[in-house]
């Protein structure tokens, strides 16, 4: 032992790490993995990050600093220091577009709706029109529009609403472009394809785009009937005139009719 002298070497032990993985919701919405202790530096661990139906993950921080996820999924990989990953979700929402071709709708255009949710759209149209379609991304619904209105239920993407109306025209079905003959015919009967409630409550009659008063015909059902007065018609000009019979739910019936007169000749004889 008189030979060797004690020597004292520094000597560093290098090792790896255990960190701590923290984990939470800001707010809610939904949920994610739980917390995970003793992770040795440089391991990979994976997070999941799951959101309520009616919610979609809005961000995903690790230390603060937002990052990207892949599949509802963080793999994080232990480094020196503890880590902590915050979740924050938000509500899911879509577009609502409606819109309308001589119906106004309320509301109207473009609105921002929440998942599942539903929307009374009232349906107002021009007058004179009738709704003839009310339309849920392509699919018919009118059958489903009651009191004016269409009810969008259980949205769960972007939709599209579109109702449409036509202007209502009734026929003359009897009568129409018919000629009268002055001195020679005694009335002139014009008989329309409308319930005729439609006309006695607040019905016109136009001719030549003149209110004609009620005094210079008759009208009655069947489906409606009118008759003018030969005494009217004597007053008119010669030549083709127009008659529009306007209903009180708009509709109009539209024809022309033709006032001509016998001609007599006296031929002398000798």
């Amino acid at each position: 032992s008189s030979n060797y002298e004690p020597v004292t070497v520094p000597i560093t032990i290098y090792g790896k790490k255990r960190i701590n993985i923290t984990t939470s919701v800001n707010g809610e919405g939904g949920s994610i993995s739980s917390s995970i202790s003793n992770v040795l530096e440089g391991d990979e661990k994976t997070i999941t990050i799951t959101p309520n139906s009616d919610h979609q993950i809005k961000t995903v921080t690790v230390n603060g600093t937002e990052v990207g996820i892949s599949n509802n999924e963080l793999i994080i990989k232990a480094e020196k220091t503890d880590l902590e990953v915050v979740a924050t979700f938000e509500a899911k929402t879509y577009d609502l577009n409606i819109n309308g071709t001589n119906v106004e709708t309320d509301p109207n255009g473009i609105i921002i709706v929440n998942y599942n949710s539903s929307e009374n759209i009232k349906l107002t149209t021009k007058s004179g029109y009738r709704l003839t379609s009310a339309s849920v991304n392509d699919t018919e619904k009118i059958d489903d529009v009651s009191n004016n209105t269409i009810i969008v239920s259980n949205i769960t993407d972007d939709t599209v609403v579109i109702a449409q109306a036509k202007k209502i025209e009734y026929e003359v079905t009897d009568g129409a472009r018919q000629t009268y003959t002055i001195n020679d015919s005694d009335k002139a009967t014009f008989n329309i394809n409308a319930n005729f409630e439609l006309f006695n409550n607040g019905g016109k009659v136009y001719v030549d785009d003149k209110l004609v008063s009620e005094d210079n015909y008759t009208s009655k059902a069947g489906s409606t009937v009118i008759t003018f007065s030969k005494a009217y018609l004597d007053t008119l000009d010669l030549g083709v005139h127009t008659l529009n019979v306007k209903l009180s739910d708009g509709g109009v019936a539209h024809t022309t009719f033709t006032i001509s007169r016998v001609i007599t000749r006296t031929i002398a004889t000798t």
